[in-house]
């Protein structure tokens, strides 16, 4: 809802262009825009039939998903070694959807393969398992994506920062 305060001459009138953002979680599909002016009728008008428009043309917001990894970076040795990541998706809820998980570094973390959202839901959890990879390594991103047919992907990353600390041998020998 934009309220708008100007005030007009008699036979004056006024264009407003306003961008709004639909809840990405809320509805997909097929969609007309409809727009309403003089809400509460406060307006003193000749005309009140014009105060109401629907879009022409049809817009298609898509089914998509959503995929939150809520830490940025992660120790390899985090104690715990393990949190909750969610998976979303927008549009019609009514019956269960099968998400695939694609892990961008299986040896850096463990998900399971796929979460399913049940019906009535609009989103599930999951388990992300940091791993101790034993190797120096450095800091790795990961990059985890949630795709299902009919929806748009989503992706969300996570570094694991190394904890792996150089080793020298050292052989000697007599002669």
């Amino acid at each position: 809802f934009t309220e708008v305060t100007n005030r007009l001459a008699p036979g004056a009138s006024l264009s407003r262009t306003v961008q709004l953002t639909l809840p990405a979680d809320v509805f997909a599909g097929e969609v007309h825009i409809a727009v309403t002016t003089d809400i509460r009728d406060e307006v003193l008008e000749d005309r009140e039939d014009n105060n109401r428009a629907v879009s022409q043309t049809t817009m298609r917001i898509p089914r998509r998903l959503t995929l939150d990894i809520p830490l940025a970076e992660i120790r390899e040795d985090a104690q715990p070694p393990t949190f909750q990541a969610i998976v979303s998706r927008s549009g019609d809820r009514s019956v269960p959807l099968t998400v695939t998980l694609v892990n961008g570094d299986p040896s850096e973390i463990q998900i399971p393969n796929s979460v399913e959202i049940p019906a009535g839901a609009g989103e599930a959890r999951f388990t992300v398992r940091v791993l101790q990879d034993g190797i120096l390594d450095g800091p790795q991103t990961v990059t985890v994506t949630a795709q299902a047919p009919g929806f748009d992907p989503a992706s969300d990353s996570i570094v694991v920062l190394d904890t792996d600390v150089p080793r020298l041998w050292l052989t000697v020998s007599t002669n």
